[in-house]
C-alpha cells in the first residue's frame, strides 16, 4: 500500500457538505454528522480520551472511520474521524490518512491505524484505542 493525499482524499468525499457548510454538528451526538458518511463507510475504533486535572473534567470522544474514495480509484480508502471539538461546543470530521492499493476497508484501516499508533498521533498514555475490525 500507499500513502495518498488525506486533504485530497477528504475533499473528494465530502465536497458537498464542505461548500454546504454541512461539515460540522452542534448536537450533543455525533450521530447526526455520522449518519451523512458515505454508505460503504465502516467504524473502525473509538478512541477514548480522559484527563483529570484539577479543576477541570474533560473527557473526549473521536469515532473513527474508513470509506472509499472512488474518484482515486476502486483500491483509494479514507481515514477519518468525527471528534468533539470543545472549544467551539461541535462536533467536526478530522482527516487523518488515505492510501491506496487496499484490498478492502479492513486492509486499510489496519495499516492506516498502525500508523497513527506507530508515529504517536493520539496520546494512548491519557487514553485508549479500541479497534473495532
Amino acid at each position: 500500500m500507499k500513502f495518498q493525499d488525506f486533504y485530497i482524499g477528504f475533499f473528494h468525499v465530502f465536497r458537498e457538505h464542505i461548500k454546504s457548510e454541512k461539515d460540522t454538528s452542534a448536537l450533543e451526538e455525533h450521530f447526526e454528522l455520522e449518519s451523512s458518511n458515505p454508505p460503504d463507510t465502516v467504524q473502525v475504533a473509538v478512541y477514548n480520551y480522559e484527563n483529570l486535572p484539577a479543576p477541570h473534567h474533560f473527557f473526549r470522544k473521536e469515532f473513527f472511520y474508513v470509506c472509499q474514495v472512488r474518484n482515486l480509484g476502486g483500491t483509494a480508502y479514507l481515514l477519518f474521524s468525527i471528534w468533539r471539538d470543545t472549544h467551539w461546543n461541535l462536533w467536526r470530521r478530522h482527516s487523518w490518512y488515505a492510501c491506496s492499493e487496499a484490498s478492502s476497508h479492513s486492509e486499510a484501516a489496519d495499516w492506516m491505524l498502525k500508523k497513527i499508533i506507530d508515529e504517536n498521533s493520539l496520546d494512548l498514555s491519557e487514553g485508549t484505542l479500541e479497534i473495532k475490525v
